[in-house]
């Protein structure tokens, strides 16, 4: 069985609040991290990067909730099914959302190249979660416009010190592979969420695996998971198959 390690130098960590990710991890993530959860629709993206922000609102951190795929409303309806009261935190100043509109995709660039980075230089965060970024890609049809805001986004998270999860659709061709083969070559770890259906049966179950994760021993094989009422739950005692 391949078993999990632990650090062999003692760094700082972000705890993820998913107890089996942060064994796998060795404690969390290695804080000031840029790390990319990539995975297919519906395999529970958005759920880690809120379970995550919760977490973080809950050790009194500041943190910035980047969303490109569903409206304030719908987005703090679904954080409360799992019992996160996202609402307060706001009210507080301590969660700072920001809805971007894919409908209105220029005003949401000039945001996004403007007006976050001016926030994030103005303003102490200690986490960040882009949810998703492959909304924003989707509408850089030049493949160096698309490199280049990629690479300023990434730096932009990366100066402002804050651990910063962004989420990606998988490549159709690779579930290992973010949508447009960029976002995983600029972060610090990668984080893949993927279906599994065994041969011969109808059944579908969700695995978990660490491919990458900067400065820090990580557990390397994967790991089934599930999407409850109370967020996501790993089984690291589990082999898959």
């Amino acid at each position: 069985m391949n078993e999990i390690s632990m650090n062999k130098k003692s760094i700082e960590k972000d705890i993820t609040g998913i107890v089996g990710l942060d064994r796998m991890l060795s404690g969390g993530f290695p804080a000031h991290h840029l790390v990319a959860v990539i995975g297919a629709f519906g395999t529970g993206k958005s759920t880690i990067s809120m379970q995550f922000i919760n977490h973080c609102l809950l050790e009194n951190k500041t943190c910035v909730y980047i969303n490109l795929d569903v409206g304030e409303d719908q987005f703090l309806e679904t954080a409360s099914m799992f019992g996160w009261d996202f609402e307060k935190y706001i009210e507080d100043e301590k969660l700072i959302l920001i809805t971007l509109s894919s409908a209105d995709i220029s005003t949401s660039i000039m945001k996004i190249e403007g007006a976050i980075p001016q926030f994030l230089e103005s303003t102490k965060v200690d986490c960040i979660v882009f949810d998703s970024i492959t909304l924003l890609e989707m509408f850089h049809t030049s493949e160096s416009e698309r490199r280049n805001m990629m690479f300023n986004l990434c730096e932009t998270f990366r100066n402002s010190g804050a651990t910063t999860l962004l989420t990606s659709e998988a490549s159709v061709d690779d579930p290992y592979s973010s949508k447009f083969g960029i976002l995983e070559y600029l972060v610090d770890g990668v984080i893949a969420l993927r279906y599994v259906r065994p041969v011969g049966t109808y059944d579908v179950s969700l695995e978990m695996e660490v491919v990458r994760m900067r400065q820090t021993n990580h557990h390397r094989g994967s790991r089934p998971y599930t999407i409850t009422e109370k967020g996501i739950t790993v089984s690291v005692e589990s082999e898959m198959f």
